[in-house]
């Protein structure tokens, strides 16, 4: 996921580091609200009904 305004800067990093899985694009900030994100970078796995099963 990211936070960044600049979605097309997001989107040149993605393709210039080859990043095959893909990236949420949260420039409202509202998953990273909705999932109390507050430091990036963080990991978290989420199930398939939205609840967080694991965090890093």
């Amino acid at each position: 996921m990211s936070v960044d305004t600049d979605t097309q800067l997001v989107e040149s990093f993605v393709k210039e580091v080859g990043v095959t899985y893909t990236i949420l694009l949260d420039p409202s900030h509202r998953v990273a609200s909705d999932y109390a994100i507050w430091a990036l970078p963080s990991t978290y796995i989420v199930d398939e009904k939205g609840m967080i099963v694991g965090a890093r």
